[in-house]
């Protein structure tokens, strides 16, 4: 992946700039935490998106908007982000967020499943 130096290093830097407009994947996870979130500069960060009817429907979809749009951040984790660089042929920046994805998983205490989850 080819990488370029941005004009913000952080989310609130993105936001204050306000030229540039957000795309995250159409009623993924990421799109309901920002829209769900009570933290201001994620609400900032919503102020940003693209309208639902225009937002992508996979991670590719999203990779060729931003490679179309000069001024369009892509929000989603960065491990799927540089899963995905291999497929595109434009330069993209990455800032930090800070945030960190947790996955829980119930089951109950005799699933069958339970030596998937406990293997060692």
């Amino acid at each position: 992946m080819q990488s370029i130096n941005l004009p913000f290093e952080t989310i609130e830097d993105l936001v204050r700039d306000g030229t540039y407009k957000l795309a995250v994947i159409r009623d993924s996870s990421k799109y309901h935490f920002l829209r769900s979130s009570n933290d201001s500069t994620l609400k900032g960060l919503t102020k940003l998106l693209l309208r639902e009817s225009i937002l992508p429907l996979s991670f590719q979809d999203a990779l060729s908007m931003a490679c179309q749009h000069e001024k369009l951040a892509l929000y989603d984790r960065e491990t799927i982000i540089q899963a995905n660089t291999v497929k595109i042929n434009c330069q993209l920046g990455q800032i930090t967020t800070g945030q960190s994805d947790t996955i829980a998983m119930i089951m109950s205490k005799n699933s069958p499943f339970n030596f998937l989850i406990n293997y060692q």
